[in-house]
């Protein structure tokens, strides 16, 4: 800014001095006289004016920088604040598969969510309907989710007992247990087909989030 205001004034200066030398040198002449001007002072006065004047301008560009505008908007951008990023939602979660994703029963599914209840085992169950209509919970993992940096993941399968369950829907749930729940589920024997099962959740558990699939084929 300083060297803009010296420059500025300094081309105003040389402009003054050329128009009073040119000036002179005609009343000179007009006298019949000659009038010695020493130098063209004014010329050189509005060169150095104009250096100056372009010298915050020039400078960056040569030096690989950027002009002052440039550098007072990437100085402001360097302050400002940064992008937050979006917090894990508290509690456990289902993230994927989408509600009422198409399914193969045989291949199932992997089942991916989140997790903020360290002190909290989590378990994975299916719920299907027996020949009673009775809902019943399949334990889909032999040990608690291992939680890496807040996230879970687990393939689910089979799902469904084969073709007659084709356009089934069958809920996926995560639930936290104790350590009283865990243990109720670590210690219950598998039934004869080597399904291990639940008529209901044991005491110590809460189903933390579910997710709903439909067997589209076998």
């Amino acid at each position: 800014m300083i060297l803009q205001i010296v420059g500025g004034t300094l081309i105003v200066t040389g402009l003054a001095l050329l128009v009073w030398r040119r000036m002179a040198e005609r009343e000179g002449s007009a006298n019949g006289g000659v009038v010695h001007v020493r130098g063209p002072v004014g010329l050189f006065v509005f060169l150095v004016g104009a250096a100056l004047f372009a010298m915050p301008y020039v400078l960056p560009n040569l030096q690989g920088g950027s002009t002052p505008e440039v550098l007072a908007t990437a100085a402001h951008r360097s302050t400002s604040s940064p992008a937050s990023v979006p917090s894990m939602p508290e509690g456990t979660r289902i993230t994927s598969p989408a509600d009422y994703t198409s399914v193969s029963g045989k291949d199932g599914t992997v089942v991916q969510g989140t997790s903020t209840d360290s002190d909290k085992d989590l378990w994975v169950f299916v719920i299907a309907d027996d020949e009673n209509d009775t809902s019943v919970f399949y334990l889909s993992v032999s040990d608690p989710l291992p939680v890496v940096d807040g996230h879970w993941s687990l393939l689910v399968q089979p799902i469904g007992g084969g073709s007659s369950d084709i356009g089934v829907t069958f809920p996926i749930v995560v639930v936290e247990a104790n350590g009283s729940c865990s243990k109720q589920i670590s210690s219950k024997p598998a039934n004869r087909v080597g399904d291990i099962t639940f008529s209901s959740l044991p005491t110590g558990c809460k189903e933390a989030d579910r997710v709903r699939v439909v067997m589209a084929k076998a």
